[in-house]
């Protein structure tokens, strides 16, 4: 496997957990949107 596909790898596994945190953060309750960006920014750290 060499750079370029670690590199692929990576990007998608990113944008995967970027859109799993937006959604997750969407699904609240009380939808507030500046809430939602925070926390999928913050579970796309994790």
């Amino acid at each position: 496997m060499n750079l370029i596909w670690v590199f692929l790898v990576g990007v998608g596994l990113s944008m995967d957990a970027f859109a799993a945190a937006i959604c997750k953060g969407l699904a609240i309750k009380k939808n507030f949107y500046e809430k939602s960006f925070v926390i999928s920014l913050f579970l796309l750290a994790l």
